[in-house]
């Protein structure tokens, strides 16, 4: 039997990201959920809602945010306001500098670069 302590409920953390990088943002979200996490975002959306809304309260509802860093994603205004709606809340945005971090990570060059794993970097 384990002794180490498990918390009762996942963490749920909202993924802002541009709609061009969304394979990136399905495997972000199925590595997550090898994690005591549970990835939210407009995927959860259902036809006809108003999705401003939904994803404000999904945002607001979260623990913290994960911000997608892409071309498209700063040209975005819909990333940018999902950005403002968590830092004018005092979310959490980690960082790729924290220790101990696992980030997924893709370089910017194109929408069809390679991604690739960064653990501890």
């Amino acid at each position: 039997m384990s002794t180490a302590i498990q918390p009762k409920e996942k963490a749920l953390v909202f993924i802002s990201y541009a709609r061009e990088d969304e394979v990136f943002v399905d495997e972000l979200v199925k590595k997550l959920g090898q994690y005591n996490v549970e990835p939210v975002g407009d995927w959860l959306l259902t036809p006809g809602e108003k999705y401003e809304i939904k994803l404000k309260e999904l945002n607001l509802r979260a623990q913290c945010l994960v911000f997608v860093i892409t071309p498209d994603s700063i040209k975005s205004q819909v990333c940018h306001d999902e950005l403002a709606t968590a830092v004018e809340s005092r979310k959490q945005v980690p960082s790729e500098d924290q220790k101990s971090s696992r980030i997924l990570s893709r370089s910017a060059t194109s929408s069809t670069s390679s991604y690739k794993t960064l653990v501890g970097s």
